[in-house]
């Protein structure tokens, strides 16, 4: 029987893990080891050399010249990393099973556990190891291992064990012997826990009977050992993100191929047309030539939506249809994955390579005449060719409008070769990397079958020749690199999407599972009610109640949030235990998400799901009961709860795609249960989800989400009752004809909305109508051709007309404005979200990445902005609009989820959206800081869960401060800190109570900076506009004035931001050419020559005088030849210093005209500094060594404190003293006498001994 804590290795590993494939050449060597390594057990062996065969089985097999592993101490052995070890292990020798040292499944009450226990509070507290992963015993047959953070659970964060511990290493017990903690302080202890000491239990005797077997199940069974000693496992190499790690490879080779490069712009990396080494034969040139030498682009509608310019709209058009063609592709490729490995790896299911399709031509008719096409409707040659694929009803194998307006993909020439990328992954016939030209497709095609793309076959997990798996997220993560090679998106890490949309629904579920029982506050509490029932309609009803739920992502990308969501949603529905098939019965398959990946296992034996057919060709009852829920269960969350919106057309292809794709990995054939062996089979046909993914400026809408629509219901002939079903029946028609005739009817209905609302919410329309009325009946009606106009007459009329055209004009415009072409509105687009009467209810949820566009790029739309959200300010970047957007779109008490840059919680353009996010109820801060949570871009990430004019007043605030993590949620829970919302002020102090009581304290009892300085100010330093031609070093300066004596006039010493240290400047030597406003140049003739190096580059400067020599004016330059106190405006520590004489600075600092010695000191103080961690905007983890931005925002609002002459001079007298130091010496110990600033600040605060730690961080 197996115990509640016993796992096997099975349920320890990864279902993820599990299936991933394993190479036949490592497989056999760990089959040969394995084998040698157990002849060599021998019972009679003495205990000290039964470790030895186990440390060389490990090594040779998995660690060697890898891992070192070796002893320490009395530990047997271990595994190390570096120079600590993070598995240990202990060995006991095979001798019989009453050996009373060693560890037995229901007994872990033996010295071995004891030994185990020791070594790890060794670690732990001797070493500060942080890094262990697991702790082993074994007697070289029986293996028990377990998870060092049971341990770290159980024993280091057990007070009382730790006190005994450290008593007993201090010899202040009876004996410090070991046996004494065996028996007197570990034995009792383990007993008492026993019950919660989880491990993972394998006997290596059952290894041997598999290898003995040498058969391919044997093997895959085999595999799990394999697996458990790996370092992927034993070291948890697995990576919390590996779903959608890039493959920079299969990515960078892809480029290749379509003919693109990957380029750094300004320190980011960007998608661009290769400018060298361009070659006609790749998709992206093939499709260019055709465009250009046919004059395709001038078929095309709304050309400029492509860009401005000739060469932008060829190159945009041309990658919008490469996308669209490799869509296809990849899509298929996952197919083809899918079909080999539903027919147990039977070769004749690939249909991807050059035997099938020859040219582009071929490939062609397959997307159109397959695959779009019924197979009882298809040609005969065609079912000759291509039997086996079937029909997907998909829009996604449906020409696209521009491909009608341009060319498709059997227009491409098939003659053409491409260079093979020079780091290609395709070998020749010596197993050597290919050289040459290859065919351009047959290239593309050779080049995927070099991947895995049915990565979930669980059939054969031992393979001759491991390849890279590629799958869906891991496409979706390259697409979003090639498309957002402009649009300032990027690409959503797993991890990220997962924590975020788990957050969110499961408040959502709580929300609306409030329908059955008003009491619920949590996801906890609806598992509670939910089991309490067992009936099927009861189970039915629970389910659809998650049905109703309505997600959406406004800047949808390529849909990662949206899959991620889809996942959510059944894995909740699986833990409440409502996930059913269609007889309402329960599956009996748990759903879960790893990595950002669905999960599917059989909830007794922990085994993955896999859809195989018989070997007769037909679908297991079992299996196809659980596969034809899953499909169907995916197809209604798709279809009615996810929806998304993107400014970009080819996103939502994308985002469609991965959406197709998730269908399409719960795709099953039909069958009445009459199907015998040889009966052709079809695949369920795919839904037309395409219509919940439109494409659209979210931001921008003609109507107001609160417009009256009844008026305009009233005045069109169809209800929104029937607008809903017209949409509900796209979705399932199966044909083109019917989808067509749907898809006219929707976009009329949506006409006559925005003509009708515009009627009725828009003065200018309603004052066009009456002017036309009063035209009419006054001037052309009947009784005025009688006789001839007055005078006055026609110029009333005349004044009419006029109002009228202008009315017209202005109106014809506004339809017609720029800013409104992509407008999407909200409004009615969506009939999902609307009521019987046309009101809007709005969705459950709102989540996603916005883009991260600057302001500087959004200048069109910004008087938009101003005039429609109350989050404007003129610098605020984009991103922050969509905060409002999200609360807009939300009906109350739901969830917006939002990750997006930090700088907003403290910069002054953030304040408009701090106060609305404050309006409601914030959930959750989480702060990534200067963690690379997106690969190469430094965002300063932080995810915001926010519920729409909810009432609860706390909130959970974590910094995060390291990426190593598996769990995401594990890590908040154990780091995030319960808040107050008063913390959320103007400032937004994100910190405990008491912290923000002491902030509070400090702003009363002293006064602003901005306050104190009654007779200065704080300035910036001087910006150039170009520093290379302005700074220059010693040498030049010599040379300049060597050449020219009058250059010195114009040579003045600058110090930088990195050469401020504290209370003092470590000048390098560094030099300003002061060319003021003014300066007549040709007295300068040597820094005339100089400049004129540099003359285009100064006169594109922004930042310049009158003329391209000139620096910008500046009002204060005589600031910079007296006293002052400087700082630069990012740092990691206090460093403000003092300059008594001439000096300039970069505009990396800012400076306060002032010999204020007290101010000096006080800034250096602990408690000044303090203060700024919590209000500058921070990069990094302030508290260890993150670095702070202070700006003048932050700085003007320190608090210092009111003092009395004698009192400020007691600071004075004692910086002088430092001054003095640290002029004689740089490295002079100051330590004291600052010691003596800090008490002597926090004696005129006030402060109580435990602020004073709060300060200090102690």
């Amino acid at each position: 029987m197996k115990l509640i804590q016993q796992q096997t290795i099975q349920e320890s590993l990864s279902v993820s893990y599990q299936i991933e494939k394993i190479g036949e050449t490592e497989f056999d060597l760990f089959k040969k080891n394995l084998v040698e390594y157990l002849s060599k057990i021998n019972p009679a062996e003495h205990e000290e050399n039964a470790k030895y065969p186990v440390r060389d089985f490990l090594r040779d097999t998995f660690f060697k010249d890898k891992n070192e592993i070796n002893t320490k101490g009395r530990i047997d052995f271990a595994i190390y990393e570096g120079d600590q070890p993070v598995v240990i292990i202990e060995t006991k020798r095979a001798s019989a099973k009453t050996d009373p040292d060693m560890v037995r499944a229901g007994n872990l009450n033996a010295k071995a556990m004891y030994q185990l226990v020791l070594y790890f509070l060794e670690e732990r507290i001797q070493h500060n190891n942080i890094n262990i992963k697991y702790l082993v015993a074994t007697n070289m047959h029986e293996w028990f291992v377990f998870d060092a953070t049971i341990f770290e659970k159980l024993f280091f964060k057990n007070k009382t064990l730790i006190k005994d511990y450290s008593e007993w290493r201090a010899k202040a017990k009876v004996s410090s012997d070991r046996d004494l903690f065996y028996k007197q302080i570990a034995k009792p202890l383990v007993a008492e826990l026993e019950p919660q000491l989880a491990y993972t239990y394998f006997d290596l005797r059952d290894a041997e009977k598999l290898i003995k077997k040498n058969t391919k199940e044997a093997d895959n069974k085999l595999a799990l050992y394999f697996k458990v000693f790996s370092p992927r496992h034993l070291l948890k190499e697995i990576a919390r993100n590996d779903s959608n790690q890039l493959n920079k490879e299969f990515y960078i080779e892809l480029l290749h191929i379509i003919g693109l490069e990957e380029i750094k712009d300004g320190g980011k990396k960007r998608i661009d047309r290769k400018k060298k080494d361009v070659d006609e034969g790749s998709l992206l040139e093939n499709t260019i030539n055709i465009l250009q030498t046919r004059s395709k682009l001038q078929n095309i509608d709304n050309l400029h939506q492509y860009g401005e310019k000739g060469e932008d709209q060829l190159f945009s058009v041309a990658l919008e249809l490469c996308i669209t063609w490799l869509n296809r592709i990849l899509f298929l490729k996952l197919l083809e994955g899918q079909l080999i490995t539903f027919h147990r790896n039977d070769p004749s299911y690939a249909f991807l390579n050059t035997g099938k399709i020859a040219d582009f031509d071929e490939l062609d008719e397959l997307f159109f005449e397959v695959l779009a096409v019924p197979q009882s409707k298809r040609s005969a040659s065609v079912v000759k060719k291509f039997g086996n694929i079937p029909y997907l009803n998909s829009s996604l194998f449906e020409a696209s409008t521009l491909e009608n307006s341009s060319l498709r993909i059997a227009d491409l020439k098939d003659r053409l070769d491409l260079t093979v990328y020079s780091s290609t992954v395709l070998k020749d016939n010596s197993d050597k990397r290919f050289k040459g030209k290859k065919n351009t497709l047959h290239y593309l095609f050779e080049f995927l079958n070099a991947y895995d793309f049915a990565s979930e076959d669980t059939e054969n997990i031992v393979v001759k020749t491991k390849k890279d798996v590629i799958n869906a997220s891991v496409l979706g993560l390259i697409f979003e690199k090639i498309n957002g090679y402009k649009d300032g998106s990027f690409f959503t890490p797993g991890f990220i999407t997962e924590y975020m949309c788990r957050e969110s629904l499961r408040r959502s579920v709580a929300e609306k599972f409030k329908v059955h029982e008003p009491s619920i506050e949590s996801f906890d509490d609806v598992k509670s009610y939910v089991h309490k029932f067992y009936k099927k309609e009861d189970l039915k009803k629970f389910n659809q109640t998650v049905n109703s739920i309505k997600v959406c992502d406004p800047a949808v990308g390529s849909g990662h949030f949206l899959v991620s969501a889809l996942n959510e949603l059944l894995a909740i529905k699986s833990e409440l235990g409502i996930l059913i098939d269609a007889e309402g019965q329960p599956l009996e398959y748990l759903v879960k998400i790893e990595n950002d990946t669905l999960i599917v296992t059989h909830r007794s034996t922990n085994e993955p799901f896999n859809y195989l057919l018989d070997k007769d060709g037909t679908p297991p009852i079992a299996l196809q009961k659980v596969q034809q829920a899953l499909f169907h269960e995916k197809q209604k969350l798709i279809e009615g709860c996810l929806f998304g919106v993107d400014i970009n057309p080819k996103s939502v292809m994308i985002c469609r795609l991965r959406l197709w794709i998730e269908l399409l990995k719960h795709a099953y054939y039909l069958t009445d249960g009459k199907t015998k062996k040889g009966d052709s089979l079809e695949l369920q046909t795919l839904p037309n989800i395409d219509i919940n993914i439109k494409a659209g400026n979210s931001l921008v809408s003609r109507f107001d989400i609160k417009a009256d629509l009844g008026k305009a219901l009233r005045s069109i002939k169809y209800n929104i009752n029937q607008y809903r079903g017209f949409v509900n029946d796209y979705k399932n028609a199966n044909d083109k004809e019917t989808k067509h005739g749907l898809l006219k009817i929707i976009d009329q209905i949506k006409s006559q909305f925005r003509t009708e609302i515009a009627k009725y919410t828009d003065p200018r329309v309603l004052r066009l109508q009456k002017l036309s009325e009063e035209l009419y009946l006054k001037y052309q009606g009947t009784q005025l051709f009688d006789g001839k106009l007055s005078e006055e007459q026609k110029k009333k009329r005349q004044k009419l007309v006029d109002e009228h055209d202008k009315l017209a004009t202005e109106l014809e415009e506004a339809k017609n404005s720029k800013i409104y072409q992509n407008a999407f509105e909200w409004r009615f687009e969506f009939p999902e979200v609307l009521d019987d009467k046309g009101e809007y209810i709005g969705f459950d949820v709102v989540i996603g990445n916005p883009p991260y566009i600057r302001q500087e790029s959004i200048k069109e739309i910004k008087p938009y902005l101003k005039n429609n959200y109350e989050v404007f300010t003129g610098t605020a970047d984009l991103l922050i609009y969509f905060f409002e957007l999200g609360l807009k779109l939300l009906r109350n008490q739901s969830s917006l989820s939002m990750i997006v840059s930090n700088k907003f919680m403290k910069a002054d353009y953030g304040h408009n959206l701090r106060s609305l996010l404050t309006k409601h109820q914030m959930d959750e801060i989480i702060d990534f800081g200067e963690l690379p949570v997106f690969d190469e871009a430094s965002t300063f990430p932080v995810i915001l869960n926010v519920t729409k004019n909810g009432d609860k007043p706390g909130l959970t605030f974590a910094q995060v401060k390291s990426l190593d993590f598996v769990n995401l949620n594990d890590i908040i829970e154990s780091i995030g800190s319960k808040l107050k919302k008063k913390s959320l002020q103007k400032d937004w102090i994100l910190a405990e109570e008491s912290n923000v009581a002491l902030i509070e304290k400090l702003k009363t009892e002293g006064i602003s900076l901005s306050d104190y300085l009654t007779e200065t100010k704080i300035v910036y330093g001087l910006k150039t506009g170009y520093n290379d031609a302005f700074f220059i070093d010693e040498e030049t300066k010599s040379k300049l004035i060597t050449e020219d004596k009058n250059s010195e006039k114009v040579i003045v010493p600058l110090a930088v931001g990195d050469d401020i240290r504290r209370y003092n400047i470590d000048y390098s030597k560094r030099y300003l050419i002061l060319t003021k406003i003014g300066v007549d140049i040709k007295s300068y003739p040597a820094i005339k020559n100089h400049l004129d190096r540099f003359k285009s580059r100064l006169e594109a400067r922004s930042d310049k005088g009158k003329y391209w020599w000139e620096l910008r004016a500046c009002d204060y330059y005589e600031s910079f030849l007296s006293a002052k106190i400087v700082y630069p405006i990012i740092a990691k520590e206090a460093r403000f210093a003092f300059s008594a004489d001439e000096m300039y600075f970069n505009d990396k600092t800012f400076f306060i005209p002032t010999k204020d010695f007290f101010l000096l000191g006080y800034l250096n103080s602990k408690l000044a500094w303090y203060y700024l961690k919590k209000i500058c905007s921070v990069l990094g983890d302030p508290e260890k060594g993150g670095r702070l931005e202070l700006r003048t925002i932050y700085m003007e609002t320190l608090p210092v404190p009111k003092v009395k002459p004698q009192q400020a001079k007691e600071i004075a007298q004692r910086v002088e003293k430092i001054l003095a130091l640290k002029k004689k010496d740089q490295t002079a110990d100051i330590s004291v006498l600052e010691d003596e600033i800090d008490q002597i600040i926090y004696n005129l605060y006030n402060l109580t001994p435990d602020e004073v730690k709060i300060i200090e961080g102690k």
